[in-house]
């Protein structure tokens, strides 16, 4: 059934298949195996929630994302840029 409505929204639908349903519970477990696995980043060693964690991660993923184009290598290259020009950035404002 998701692999269906992944292909062909409208293909499950007519094979009976409840689209927004499958969609909606697929949202939601990628939500929460991505929750799981940031985690022990969010918590560190410590375990406990640190306030200076950098807030704009998620915005940046976005991004990275977006640029690639949601290819696998088009985001490991964007990701090299991203973090070069975020690293280099630092020692430009000196």
């Amino acid at each position: 059934d998701l692999r269906a409505t992944g292909a062909s929204e409208s293909a499950a639908q007519a094979s009976g298949v409840d689209a927004k349903k499958m969609i909606l519970t697929s949202m939601l477990i990628s939500g929460a195996v991505a929750g799981l696995a940031g985690l022990p980043t969010l918590l560190g060693d410590t375990h406990t929630y640190s306030l200076d964690f950098p807030t704009g991660i998620g915005f940046t993923g976005i991004t990275i994302a977006l640029l690639g184009r949601n290819n696998p290598l088009g985001i490991a290259f964007s990701a090299l840029l991203i973090a070069f020009l975020d690293k280099s950035s630092a020692s430009l404002d000196q």
